[in-house]
């Protein structure tokens, strides 16, 4: 009898050994790949992943109706789906004006960028293509903000100096179409050295309510 125990113990003892573990089905495992979402203990999709995928901290659609009431910043474009954008600036060339396109980063403010990008005048190719600019070079730009539709552009008083009627008369027609390019700008006001201006005293030229680009239909080419 107790060989018969001890052979029956020892049997019981190599079969606990040869076998493997029980596994307890968690649920679908991701692939090696990451074709799938991480999954939890319990097989459900992990939170944090879920997130990423779904674009979760994005802004909403219409966040641009919820940004700060500065219109320059709800010209510009979310910065997020591109580092480069496309905007105009109206150069000179003979007596009229032409949209030139620019590339530039994508950002916020970007209505301050064009401005930026005209009062840097015509690059090298734009030049041998013909362009010019009637801005004066040394004319900075102070400050841009955008109220129920009327941009304000602050410009130092550089901006006012020589040219001359025709001169002025397309300076302006250069910085208000290249502010009316975009949907938030209706209409455009010139301040100087951070005063608003309504002549221009040089040639007694009267902008004492906002213009457009279309104001200067008759120096607009095209």
């Amino acid at each position: 009898m107790r060989g018969w125990l001890i052979a029956t113990v020892a049997v019981l003892a190599l079969a606990a050994c040869g076998t493997p573990a029980q596994v307890v089905d968690v649920g679908n495992a991701p692939t090696r790949g990451g074709d799938t979402a991480p999954t939890s203990a319990l097989g459900t999709p992990d939170e944090t992943a879920t997130a990423a995928l779904s674009g979760a901290g994005e802004p909403p659609p219409d966040a641009a109706a919820q940004a700060p009431a500065d219109p320059d910043q709800q010209a510009g474009t979310d910065p997020a789906t591109s580092v480069s954008t496309t905007v105009v600036v109206y150069l000179t060339q003979g007596e009229q004006i032409r949209a030139v396109p620019r590339v530039v980063n994508r950002v916020p403010r970007i209505g301050s960028v064009a401005v930026e990008q005209l009062l840097a005048g015509p690059n090298g190719g734009e030049q041998a293509a013909g362009y010019g600019t009637e801005i004066p070079a040394s004319t900075r730009l102070r400050g841009l903000t955008i109220t129920d539709g009327v941009a304000t552009v602050d410009l130092s008083g550089d901006f006012e100096s020589g040219g001359g009627t025709l001169g002025l008369t397309l300076r302006l027609a250069q910085v208000a179409c290249t502010l009316d390019q975009f949907p938030t700008v209706d209409g455009v006001r010139f301040a100087l050295d951070g005063t608003v201006v309504d002549v221009f005293s040089g040639d007694g030229l009267i902008i004492d309510e906002p213009v457009a680009c279309s104001d200067y239909a008759d120096v607009v080419a095209g």
